[in-house]
């Protein structure tokens, strides 16, 4: 089999096991490197120095340690597959060397800073969407799949899609989400009333903004300044986009220097609302490890670990700094003597 063929009948097989669009874009995006790389040529004649002109391929392009990792991962993963179609003899051929990842610490909000934070939302919608970041941990994909009928402000639940792993959790409202989420939900009503009546359960909980349109104040044509309806600032018949830009424009106004390129955004407050969290539960008294496992579930992580990661945290260094931070890493000489007796 060539090279085309395999990478159609793979990206083909891993679409109809309903992996997301956006990893099998980016599997196509580095098969079809490949292909540009190496040419169209059958897979049992791919060899070691296949795999180090793809690696220079992936160099030349001046692509970052975790992109170059992320697209060698893609490649391991499909000769694996062609060895198991028994495409490939083995899948060691394309192999490359792993790249180190600098890992910058990235920045969070205080817990005390939250209200500060919520404060500099310019409009309602924003600031639910920044509520739902903080004491949620919600993903932007997350936050778009909301309905209001997926609130439940009795029991206190809110039924969360998943869209990375196609599935549904029944979340728990915190008291300041419940605050924020009656606030929201208050406003969202009135808004709506004199256009569409009430709110009905099928709407999306945090639906898009209306189209503006400009009073011309004599500065120029067609434009001046927004004109903002009274009422229909929100259109309830189309979701919330952009949300990551929503919570990027939320941090300037908190203060924070943020340029469009920045990965600063929603992913800033899941950490900054997990660590707080964290932190919290650890300062009252609760197991560190238990914690470490509420957080897990908060976040939707696969594993510890990458809840270790992501909180910035790392178990060995922690438990370290907790036993000699402040602390004697040595009793005091006069404690180590042991007395010598004298038999007889």
């Amino acid at each position: 089999m060539r090279l085309d063929e395999a990478i159609a009948e793979y990206t083909a097989g891993r679409a109809s096991v309903g992996y997301a669009k956006n990893t099998l874009k980016v599997e196509r995006r580095a098969l079809d490197l490949l292909l540009e790389t190496v040419g169209n040529i059958h897979l049992r004649n791919l060899a070691g120095q296949h795999g180090e002109q793809y690696v220079a391929a992936l160099l030349a392009k001046n692509m970052t340690p975790a992109v170059l990792n992320l697209y060698q991962g893609v490649i391991r993963r499909f000769s694996e597959w062609a060895v198991k179609r028994r495409y490939m003899t083995t899948a060691s051929a394309l192999s490359g060397r792993r790249f180190v990842v600098a890992h910058a610490p990235r920045r969070r909000i205080p817990a005390r800073d939250f209200a500060r934070l919520l404060d500099a939302c310019v409009h309602p919608q924003q600031r639910i969407i920044v509520a739902l970041g903080l004491y949620l941990f919600l993903r932007s994909s997350e936050i778009s799949h909301l309905d209001v009928q997926h609130v439940n402000l009795a029991d206190g639940e809110i039924l969360v899609y998943q869209p990375k792993t196609k599935r549904y959790d029944e979340m728990p409202i915190c008291g300041e989400l419940d605050t924020e989420l009656r606030r929201w939900l208050t406003w969202y009503a009135e808004d709506q009333a004199p256009v569409n009546g009430a709110l009905l359960p099928h709407w999306p909980l945090v639906p898009a903004r209306s189209r503006m349109t400009m009073v011309n104040d004599g500065s120029g044509k067609g434009g001046g300044r927004p004109d903002v309806p009274e009422h229909g600032q929100v259109n309830p018949h189309s979701r919330a986009a952009q949300v990551h830009s929503k919570v990027q424009d939320a941090l300037r106004r908190f203060g924070w220097e943020v340029g469009p390129a920045d990965r600063e955004g929603v992913h800033t407050l899941r950490r900054s609302g997990a660590r707080a969290l964290f932190d919290e539960m650890v300062e009252t008294g609760d197991i560190r490890d238990g914690v470490l496992r509420i957080v897990q579930a908060m976040l939707h992580h696969k594993s510890v670990t990458m809840t270790e990661h992501y909180l910035g945290l790392e178990a060995d260094r922690e438990r370290r700094n907790d036993q000699f931070k402040g602390r004697r890493m040595f009793r005091p000489a006069a404690e180590n003597v042991v007395e010598l007796r004298r038999e007889g």
